[in-house]
């Protein structure tokens, strides 16, 4: 048998108690075996691998406020304690940049010049016939690839107009 990629996969060898959460964070290098020790060294201090109790990350985080400008047609976003520089902007939604009970991720995602601001990762999934295929855009052009921008976890159950109002308008990094 032939590979043309490499299986890497992270086996916790270890016990997790209820409420804990393991995580890690590592890196791969391509190119030149001989390159590869110059190429890792600036990650090393970078790599992470422990346990830590998941209440403490629950508590943490930032607010997040998304803000709509409908005369520019645009919105943007706020973290922690910043305000919009856009004064004409108003706040919509408030969520937070960890996961809160009630909450899911929110996503503005792109395809073909067509923008949607949903929950739903699988939005613009051309299949039908229920093999999820998020990758692709039109079902005729597999080069179209969907764009996902996460923009924090917000409440399902919240101001009605926040993702339908949001979902006409462009998202523009700079508005805030």
């Amino acid at each position: 048998l032939k590979r043309d990629g490499i299986v890497w996969t992270t086996n916790y060898i270890g016990t997790l108690n209820f409420g804990e959460t393991y995580f890690n964070r590592k890196y791969m290098i391509s190119g030149k075996y001989s390159d590869a020790p110059g190429q890792a060294d600036p990650f090393i201090s970078e790599t992470i691998e422990d346990k830590d109790d998941i209440s403490y990350y629950a508590t943490q985080g930032e607010v997040i406020k998304l803000h709509s400008n409908a005369a520019s047609g645009s919105f943007g976003a706020t973290i922690g304690t910043e305000t919009c520089a856009e004064t004409s902007a108003l706040e919509l939604c408030v969520g937070s940049s960890v996961p809160k009970s009630g909450s899911k991720p929110l996503f503005y995602i792109t395809c073909n010049g067509v923008s949607a601001v949903t929950f739903d990762l699988y939005h613009f999934d051309p299949s039908t016939d229920g093999n999820n295929q998020p990758w692709l855009c039109d079902i005729n052009d597999v080069s179209l690839r969907p764009e996902w921008k996460m923009l924090g976890y917000f409440p399902t159950i919240q101001n009605p107009t926040c993702q339908s109002e949001l979902g006409t308008l462009t998202y523009d990094p700079e508005l805030c």
